[in-house]
């Protein structure tokens, strides 16, 4: 089982998004999540990025991903984002949107 942390040190809301899924999760000062693989972290390491919209972690393997809180318990797409026109600037949001969009692509079977 690979495990990533990553914790909010900032005094605002920050996104943690987890790709190549594009969901978001947004963690209050303070927080930490944790993303969860059940690959071994030999076979397929994380890629962590951070930027100025977040933070990315980036899951190289064919496996899907959950993310979980410090209680264990899990945190899904969407948690605790913020309403729309409220504590995102408008380049956030914009990105928050086209995130969401390419995880619906990705999800329409072809």
């Amino acid at each position: 089982m690979s495990k990533t942390s990553v914790s909010n040190e900032t005094s605002g809301k920050l996104c943690l998004w987890v790709e190549p899924w594009g969901t978001d999760h947004w963690m209050r000062p303070g927080e930490e999540f944790t993303v969860v693989t059940e690959t071994e972290p030999e076979e397929s390491p994380s890629q962590v990025v951070v930027h100025g919209q977040g933070i990315t972690v980036w899951v190289n393997s064919g496996n899907d991903a959950e993310v979980i809180d410090k209680n264990g318990g899990q945190v899904p797409c969407g948690h605790q984002r913020p309403a729309e026109g409220r504590s995102l600037s408008s380049l956030a949001d914009r990105q928050v949107r086209s995130q969401m969009a390419t995880a619906a692509a990705v999800a329409v079977p072809r």
